[in-house]
């Protein structure tokens, strides 16, 4: 049985319920090794979720790798645009994230296959407002790129988000929000 008390559905407060205890820590390079102000943000999300005002932001974890939290990957021909959002200034907290995911080229225009969900806490198959079995609509509405592997979006995308659980997703249709947003942030790609 899903566990919608413990989720608080977003209309309370504009967040998801506190997330479970952090699992062990994963091995980073130490502070030291890190740039100052890392990560950097790069992006800002500003939505409306059940009318109320909730945003994210985007950040690069890169440190000698493609790593940002807005990023196009895979094929040439058929890549898909993935963005994580954080909780303002606090990119190592793992609740009330924004995942958004949908296909097409690195250019202006509308993405197919979308996908949007607000993820509780650190599981990323656990508690969580998605659009899945819903209509996701995510536009690019300009996208600037260089020769490497960077530029820079803005854009705006709305979905019906309803409570789920589960891997795949048992969605609970009774307790759904609509979501519309605003986005501008870089991005990094790795096309093959």
């Amino acid at each position: 049985m899903m566990r919608w008390a413990a989720l608080g559905l977003l209309g309370l407060a504009g967040c998801l319920a506190p997330a479970p205890p952090a699992p062990p820590a994963i091995a980073t390079p130490a502070a030291a090794e890190l740039p100052p102000g890392y990560p950097p943000k790069i992006g800002t999300v500003t939505a409306l979720l059940a009318g109320r005002a909730v945003a994210w932001e985007t950040y690069d974890f890169s440190v000698g790798a493609l790593d940002a939290s807005a990023q196009f990957a895979g094929p040439k021909a058929a890549p898909e645009f993935r963005m994580l959002g954080m909780q303002p200034g606090q990119p190592n907290v793992e609740r009330n994230r924004l995942t958004l995911k949908g296909s097409g080229p690195v250019k202006a225009g509308v993405l197919t296959d979308g996908l949007i969900e607000v993820v509780a806490g650190n599981n990323w198959d656990g508690l969580r407002l998605t659009s899945a079995g819903q209509t996701a609509a995510i536009v690019l509405d300009q996208v600037t790129a260089d020769a490497g592997h960077s530029g820079h979006a803005k854009g705006h995308f709305s979905a019906r988000l309803c409570a789920a659980n589960g891997m795949p997703a048992r969605v609970d249709a009774r307790h759904c929000q609509d979501i519309a947003a605003t986005f501008e942030t870089d991005f990094q790609f790795d096309l093959h």
